[in-house]
């Protein structure tokens, strides 16, 4: 007995939209780590956290950040909120 097509699950609509299940937009990733945007624009720049850039909009790929979190820790790196970094002469 074959299955036909009216037997198969349809396809998610995502209205014309690209779906990648992994790819976290700049504002969910800001209320994950519980940070501002501005915050991940440094660590973008200090920390070298891993996005992507499509067009003019940045998102971030869940397993790149999972990766980088894992790297940072096991090397003893952590990354700090702006207001939480310790003056050098301290």
């Amino acid at each position: 007995m074959s299955q036909g097509k009216e037997n198969l699950p349809e396809e998610p609509s995502y209205q014309g939209k690209l779906y990648l299940p992994e790819l976290l937009t700049f504002n969910l990733v800001t209320e994950v780590f519980g940070v501002s945007k501005s915050t991940i624009y440094q660590w973008i720049e200090k920390y070298r956290m891993p996005h992507v850039k499509l067009g003019r909009i940045t998102y971030f790929l869940e397993s790149s950040l999972q990766k980088w979190l894992i790297f940072r820790e096991s090397h003893g790196e952590t990354v700090s909120k702006p207001s939480e970094t310790v003056p050098e002469n301290a």
